[in-house]
């Protein structure tokens, strides 16, 4: 290699993505597979991500949990291109940082808000970010009834506060919420959460196909379930609302509704081909 030389150098621009993580996986169009977004560790990656795309385009999954890494983590909100380089140079600009747990990224904010925001704000809500969407975490106006009620069953506030760094974006506000819900009633501001319409002759047939529960009830009936790998492994975790006779509402986490929609109409191809008796290519 010492006599080798240098015959050709390259420079070009380096891809870094909102998150610091790579965007591996399918894309919405079907059959091409993405595997981008390096954050200058395409080198150190390149044999354990050369294996996870094999078996993710001959097997249809990663033997490995990648979802960190998974395309389908980027959902609408990420085509607005402000949000988008404001976020990435926030990440290059701390990518040596050492980061505390739940870090709170703080560019491109805010960028998806419920029609509850202005009451939130007004009412001193400390806000966190999740897929675009800002949300409540606290409101830092029940900090002294949390106080009050840490100090009465351990003495003080200090004896439950997450110890180092984890205790950086914490609340004894958070006792006073959890107690008053616990023992009283508290309404939860869900606009974030993702929301899939599935409707159609066998839109039944399909979440039955998918769900570890029985989800075809009676219309207006609500179902906790999860939907299942064929390795029996849980791929989405969701409520599912029978609206009508043809009509479901599945509700999931506010970062994955691209994810599951996107499972969702692969199982739904899978059924169809296997009632028609063939097999779908996923070349």
């Amino acid at each position: 290699m010492s006599d080798i030389g240098v015959r050709k150098l390259v420079n070009g621009p380096e891809a870094f993505t909102p998150d610091n993580e790579f965007c591996l996986g399918e894309s919405e169009v079907g059959g091409f597979f993405v595997a981008a977004g390096f954050c200058a560790h395409g080198i150190a990656g390149a044999g354990g991500i050369g294996q996870v795309m094999a078996e993710w385009v001959l097997e249809g999954s990663p033997s490995l949990d990648v979802w960190h890494m998974d395309i389908r983590r980027f959902g609408p909100a990420y085509g607005s291109p402000a949000h988008t380089l404001a976020r990435t140079v926030e990440t290059y600009a701390t990518y040596y940082d050492i980061a505390y747990p739940h870090r709170e990224r703080t560019a491109g904010r805010p960028l998806r808000t419920s029609p509850a925001y202005p009451w939130h704000v007004a009412h001193g809500a400390h806000l966190g970010e999740k897929a675009g969407w800002e949300r409540v975490d606290w409101y830092e106006a029940n900090a002294d009834a949390g106080t009050a009620l840490l100090t009465a069953a351990y003495g003080g506030v200090e004896a439950v506060r997450p110890r180092t760094w984890a205790g950086r974006s914490w609340s004894p506000a958070v006792a006073a919420e959890h107690h008053a819900a616990r023992t009283a009633a508290a309404l939860f501001d869900e606009t974030s959460f993702a929301k899939i319409s599935v409707t159609g002759a066998d839109a039944a047939l399909l979440l039955e196909h998918v769900s570890d529960n029985r989800v075809a009830r009676a219309v207006g009936s609500v179902t906790y379930t999860q939907w299942l790998t064929p390795r029996g492994g849980i791929e989405a975790d969701v409520t599912v609302t029978r609206t009508g006779e043809e009509d479901f509402l599945v509700v999931t986490g506010t970062a994955f509704g691209l994810h599951d929609l996107s499972w969702l109409r692969r199982r739904a191809d899978d059924l169809a081909a296997a009632r028609a008796g063939t097999t779908r290519s996923r070349a």
